[in-house]
């Protein structure tokens, strides 16, 4: 495996997807982020941001791609802290181990202020 987007394959990815939106949806905080957004685009960015964490090939995200996709949700930190827990019992949960589990959540964290700073831009 030269990835852990081949390691773990479409039905892990797609159980992590469906499991992080499901997290997102059910809180409160989280989902007002996302209210007028279209699901399928919601959806879609995340399939996209996980690909990029587990390594997908030819999937890049640079600095300025995260701040641009991230600027409209206003993203505070307390948010950004309750959108990554999500997403890290989301992947224990979908039996990634937690190796690669803390491997997709570093590459995503790199960003954290980009993701964080794009509110204020």
């Amino acid at each position: 495996m030269h990835n852990l987007f081949d390691k773990y394959g479409a039905a892990v990815i797609a159980d992590v997807i469906r499991g992080f939106h499901q997290r997102v949806l059910a809180s409160p905080k989280l989902r007002a982020m996302f209210e007028g957004l279209p699901p399928e685009d919601v959806i879609g960015h995340q399939i996209k941001l996980i690909a990029f964490a587990m390594g997908k090939p030819h999937q890049r995200y640079t600095s300025a791609d995260m701040a641009r996709d991230h600027h409209r949700l206003r993203l505070r930190t307390a948010e950004y802290e309750e959108l990554m827990h999500a997403l890290q019992e989301t992947l224990l949960e979908a039996r990634v181990d937690y190796k690669d589990a803390r491997q997709i959540f570093s590459a995503i964290d790199r960003h954290r202020t980009d993701l964080v700073a794009a509110a204020v831009r």
